[in-house]
């Protein structure tokens, strides 16, 4: 099955980096607006369990606030591709999922400078049905992975990232999880990134927040009508 998409976006920055005074720190500004178009296609095999698609965006004045300066906006247009492939597939309970994001620019600018050119993401894990059906499992892992970057800071304040030229150290993030359905009762454990208690230690997810560590999560849910 082949389908398409296209979206063509203007909107105006957001006022903080329009209008800002608090001393020492005081801007005003008439930004141009923000242009993005993207062009895409998707390929879906369901029967074979393949997914394949492609976009291309072109964004022009783009809102940067990169930190203790003055805001702006990109001057430049860039041109982006951004690749995609799947796959989902089972042999008796067993699947087998994997992802992989490919980004490619045309030119050295905020785009190239904030996300990270691969990343990756595999889940292998075992699901089956037990005592007439009436308990659900699944239990595998995740293994992630991002391709070394320029470390984006990202600002809490604002929810944005900026370029900082920096570059940052990645790691491969593993998780184990055990999922668990009884009627309506659900039950979940996760140990998420296993990697930093086997030597992955001294990464950061962004600059200046370092990962976190290995830890322990588990939840129950139970709904009384289903």
């Amino acid at each position: 099955m082949l389908t398409g998409n296209f979206s063509y976006q203007l909107k105006e920055a957001p006022f903080i980096y329009e209008s800002f005074h608090y001393f020492p720190q005081s801007w005003t500004y008439d930004l141009p607006k923000t242009k993005i178009m993207t062009i895409g296609g998707k390929y879906q095999n369901i029967p074979y369990g393949i997914t394949a698609d492609v976009n291309y965006h072109v964004a022009d004045h783009l809102p940067v606030y990169p930190g203790k300066a003055s805001p702006y906006v990109t001057t430049g247009v860039e041109n982006i591709f951004v690749f995609h492939a799947a796959n989902r597939h089972s042999v008796v309970g067993l699947h087998f999922d994997n992802d992989v994001w490919y980004t490619y620019t045309t030119t050295n600018g905020y785009v190239r400078q904030t996300y990270p050119r691969l990343v990756t993401r595999s889940s292998i894990y075992y699901e089956n049905r037990l005592f007439k059906k009436a308990l659900w499992f699944s239990l595998g892992v995740d293994l992630r992975y991002r391709y070394p970057n320029n470390a984006p800071y990202y600002d809490p304040f604002l929810g944005a990232f900026y370029p900082t030229y920096t570059t940052n150290k990645s790691s491969p993030i593993l998780d184990i999880f055990l999922n668990v359905k009884i009627k309506t009762v659900r039950i979940f454990l996760k140990v998420d990134n296993l990697t930093s208690a086997l030597g992955g230690k001294g990464y950061y997810s962004a600059y200046q927040y370092p990962a976190a560590d290995v830890s322990f999560k588990g939840g129950v849910r139970w709904r009384f009508y289903e």
